[in-house]
């Protein structure tokens, strides 16, 4: 019996082990009104608490009122609270630049988090794991995805998912619970619809035992999953360094492990799934170099560590400078006057210029994309981008180096010669050198 096989797929995964309060996602269909009138039924068994949430996704004009009626009205004769949100995902998909079914799918589940619940239910199937595995095959994936639909995550639940739609349905006969049909699943629009009208169709005439297969086949490769799972994060923590990971340890792991753990690392560090693409070019520089990974996370190797540095707006910043100490937001300038000794060699985190030809006002600020001088004799003028490429200052340090100015005119940066006019020579009597020191320098 249906109620035997979800009893038995709820206590094999502990699906309710406290308790608690459950949120069923009811779109009217077979599948979600079957879930609903079980768990409903089943309260006490569960000890749990049964609420719904539908989503009227606009789409389809009348028959998406009649899906809203239809689940008020059944969720009103079974005594379950039901909460409804009406959400233009046509409008929200051509916002977002995505398609609708990756926009409803999103706003189901934001939806679903707003309840508040403990558990959050969904009604996919085996039928429905079965069909996301061949499409996922048909796309190219790898073991995660052919582990299908996994049924929990996090705190939502799927006690369908060892149920095929058959069985469903047969359920709802049983029990004389009506439904509404989604005319957009009778169509081969789209390509789930594909696969369920006529690969799956067909795959039953060849083993009528193809549902009980998978769930055997779900239970191998999951155990897999689930191990190389465990190897790997004890893997990445073994790479750990300061910093970053350690990518000459990475780069000698075997390639199955080598490519978990910088899947793992770049979830952990920069929040995002990287495909197979971005993990192989991930892969191309634990030599050395970097990458960009969905187009807004930098992944790097330098100094053999592997890390992510983080990519923020450039802080801004002005001061007016003064004989004696000055300070910006990331540590001090000192401006002093001295005779000249005949040093004319550059110092680090100095600039001299030469006093007497200079008599305008000094200041400092962070750089600005057009900024660019010609420093000493040089016959060449470049912008600071390259100049700070070339000295090999990190982008996110480059907001820190003081651009000394007079007016609109960049004179140097610390540790560089300035520009012509305003150069020590021989001839120079004094110098006003101006002496950057670092917060972090102690």
């Amino acid at each position: 019996m249906l109620e035997e096989k979800i009893i038995s797929v709820i206590e094999k995964y502990n699906m309710f082990s406290s308790g608690g309060s459950v949120t069923v996602g009811l779109s009217g269909g077979a599948d979600s009104v079957c879930l609903t009138h079980f768990l409903k039924m089943n309260e006490d068994r569960f000890n749990i608490i049964v609420s719904a949430v539908h989503i009227n996704h606009m789409l389809r004009g009348e028959q998406a009122q009649r899906d809203e009626d239809f689940c008020k009205g059944f969720c009103e004769k079974l005594g379950v609270p039901l909460k409804v949100f009406r959400k233009d995902i046509k409008s929200l998909a051509e916002r977002q630049n995505i398609g609708t079914e990756e926009c409803g799918r999103n706003v189901r589940y934001e939806c679903f988090g707003v309840q508040g619940t403990d558990y959050i239910a969904t009604a996919h199937t085996l039928s429905d794991n079965l069909e996301s595995i061949l499409m996922n095959l048909m796309r190219g994936t790898g073991l995660n995805g052919i582990c299908g639909i996994p049924p929990v995550r996090d705190n939502i639940v799927r006690p369908l998912i060892e149920c095929t739609r058959e069985e469903i349905e047969k359920y709802n006969r049983d029990n004389s619970l009506g439904y509404v049909e989604d005319s957009s699943n009778s169509t081969d629009e789209y390509t789930r619809n594909k696969v369920r009208h006529n690969v799956v169709p067909e795959l039953l005439r060849i083993n009528s035992s193809l549902y009980s297969n998978l769930t055997k086949f779900l239970d191998n490769v999951n155990e897999d999953r689930v191990y190389l799972e465990s190897v790997s994060l004890a893997a990445l923590e073994d790479c750990r360094v300061k910093g970053g990971f350690d990518a000459g340890k990475i780069s000698a792991l075997p390639d199955a492990l080598k490519h978990r753990v910088i899947a793992l690392a770049v979830k952990e560090q920069a929040g995002v799934t990287p495909s197979r693409f971005h993990i192989l070019s991930i892969c191309s520089i634990l030599a050395g170099g970097k990458v960009q990974i969905n187009g807004a996370n930098t992944v790097r190797v330098r100094n053999s560590v592997l890390d992510f540095p983080k990519h923020t707006p450039d802080l801004q910043w002005k001061v007016d400078l003064q004989i004696g100490k000055n300070y910006f937001p990331f540590g001090e300038i000192d401006l002093e006057i001295k005779s000249f000794d005949g040093r004319i060699a550059s110092e680090k985190s100095v600039l001299r210029l030469d006093a007497d030809k200079f008599k305008f006002r000094l200041t400092a600020r962070s750089r600005e994309p057009s900024d660019s001088y010609r420093i000493g004799d040089r016959g060449v003028t470049k912008s600071l981008k390259k100049l700070f490429n070339e000295l090999g200052i990190l982008p996110e340090n480059r907001c820190k180096i003081p651009v000394f100015t007079a007016g609109e005119r960049v004179l140097g940066i610390a540790g560089l010669v300035p520009v012509k006019e305003f150069k020590i020579s021989p001839s120079t009597k004094s110098v006003l050198e101006v002496r950057v020191k670092y917060n972090d320098e102690g």
